[in-house]
């Protein structure tokens, strides 16, 4: 009792006063998780640009579009650590992009004013807005797109039809709470089924134009994760959500029709 009592004495001694070395590696090592983190959502938002697309008015599934919102401190910092090979992914890409996802209604171009305005609390966009005046401003925009506002331009639109709806009718029909529930209902669903047919039919085919330069980005994306891995001596057991197992340099762990679970080789 008595050894067992001093050597947790001793051992609660270092763990409450950890020197300052310790903290610095901790904090260091810390960050590159992140960091890798941040690479890792990458990955996954562009694989997912990959045919077969996901239907929908945004260019990612529910479960990626979580992913991706949640992590956007860490794409952040992988965007700003590692500036040459964003910009080279970013250059890649943005042909795809402008093709199969911006739009002025429901993805705009982060460049474009109305955009940023709406995103103005977004800490990490504001950060990119106070670079404006900047000759790398646009390197960081990647890391923003599709941040929610497809739902919420749908929305919006949404709203502005059944307000225009309900104006023409009221001229014609007394609108009474049933109606006006029905004209509600009615119009969000075919709003979002028409912009879901548009949506999807760009990215099908922009996604068939640029298979293959998409398929090359991720690759690039998995061979620099491997060599940041590498050169920082990480020790990661972190999961990559795909929905291709055709890459290098991953173990994979099939879990179904266009989902997959993968890890860096060791």
């Amino acid at each position: 009792m008595t050894a067992l009592a001093s050597w947790t004495f001793f051992a609660g001694e270092e763990y409450l006063n950890p020197s300052k070395t310790d903290l610095e590696n901790k904090k260091i090592e810390l960050e590159n998780k992140r960091m890798i983190e941040g690479l890792i959502t990458f990955i996954i938002e562009i694989d997912s640009f990959r045919l077969p697309v996901i239907m929908g008015i945004g260019p990612y599934s529910l479960k990626i579009r979580l992913t991706s919102l949640s992590k956007q401190e860490q794409k952040y910092l992988f965007a700003r650590r590692n500036q040459e090979i964003y910009q080279k992914i970013q250059e890649k890409i943005d042909p795809f992009l402008q093709e199969g996802i911006y739009s002025n209604l429901i993805n705009p171009d982060p460049n474009e004013y109305f955009l940023r305005y709406s995103l103005r609390f977004n800490r990490n966009y504001q950060r990119m807005i106070n670079l404006k005046n900047d000759s790398h401003y646009k390197r960081f925009r990647f890391t923003q797109i599709d941040s929610g506002f497809s739902f919420i331009s749908y929305i919006a639109i949404s709203l502005f039809v059944i307000i225009i709806l309900a104006k023409f009718m009221s001229l014609y029909v007394n609108i009474n709470q049933n109606n006006l529930f029905i004209l509600i209902i009615s119009s969000f669903i075919l709003i979002y089924l028409f912009f879901t047919f548009i949506s999807t039919r760009r990215r099908r085919i922009a996604g068939e134009k640029y298979k293959n330069d998409l398929r090359l980005v991720v690759q690039d994306l998995i061979d620099y994760g491997i060599k940041l891995i590498k050169e920082n001596d990480l020790d990661l057991d972190l999961s990559i959500k795909l929905r291709h197992n055709g890459y290098r340099g991953l173990i994979y762990e099939k879990n179904g029709k266009n989902e997959y679970v993968a890890r860096f080789e060791n």
